[in-house]
């Protein structure tokens, strides 16, 4: 039953009493006719805010729940450049060269290749590395220039050092020698080469190792070396063919989102 109806039967039965309606009695019918509403449109408010409060959580909780309607169902593969070498491992070193990792001098990953050159050498390969880990070689056709980061303990003019790159062990079958600038080799600080290839495409489309050589006698000193890497290049025979490998190939699956 509403609460005027409820008001009205009050009033009905204290007007048919002869008695008449006191004062207290009119007081009763007032704040019952303002507080009771009061109470029930408190109430209906009170649930109507937890209503949407919950409305909010629901929606919040949505975006944490759809990343894992998603998934992966191929590897995702993203290449632009061929690294020849991160330098973290030893070089081997030639006669009166002695090589090691280096982790106290290095501009990324975990150390650089340290050569230490003795005085009983002379010309010759100082120490190479093989990039392909004896399991074929690597084919660099595509490819313009090589870059590498480099320090010495002397200074040292152009060409007086090389990076030779090689289908077999250093200096072994056909070869790209590329002549280091002097300006890199200023017996102090790391500085960042890079050296253009030949255009030669056979001299570098089935390499397996990079080595320093030594063109002339550097006398004693230490090489560090790191980082050597080659960008790929526009071929005129095929400019898609350098940047195929760059794209990223994933397939996602769809999967139905969370109600």
């Amino acid at each position: 039953m509403k609460i005027r109806e409820i008001t009205i039967r009050i009033i009905k039965r204290m007007l048919s009493n002869e008695s008449g309606i006191s004062a207290w009695q009119i007081a009763v019918i007032l704040i019952a006719s303002i507080v009771i509403p009061a109470v029930f449109t408190h109430t209906a408010l009170s649930a109507s805010l937890l209503s949407i409060q919950k409305s909010q959580e629901a929606v919040c909780s949505v975006p944490q729940e759809v990343p894992n309607s998603l998934k992966l169902s191929s590897s995702v593969v993203a290449r632009g450049i061929y690294e020849l070498n991160d330098a973290d491992d030893a070089w081997i070193a030639s006669p009166y060269v002695t090589a090691k990792p280096d982790s106290t001098s290095y501009v990324e990953g975990s150390a650089s290749a340290n050569l230490k050159i003795g005085d009983d050498f002379t010309i010759g390969a100082v120490a190479y590395h093989d990039i392909t880990g004896d399991t074929g070689t690597l084919d660099l056709s595509d490819c313009n220039s090589v870059t590498f980061w480099i320090k010495s303990s002397a200074n040292l003019d152009n060409g007086v050092l090389q990076l030779r790159l090689s289908e077999g062990d250093y200096d072994t079958g056909t070869t790209e020698s590329l002549a280091i600038p002097g300006i890199v080799l200023d017996g102090s600080s790391w500085q960042k080469a890079t050296v253009s290839l030949s255009g030669t495409t056979i001299n570098y489309d089935a390499v397996r190792s990079v080595a320093l050589y030594a063109v002339s006698d550097p006398g004693v000193l230490t090489i560090w070396l790191d980082i050597i890497e080659t960008p790929l290049a526009l071929s005129t025979s095929n400019p898609v063919k350098p940047y195929m490998n760059e794209l990223v190939c994933a397939v996602v699956e769809e999967a139905a989102l969370p109600c």
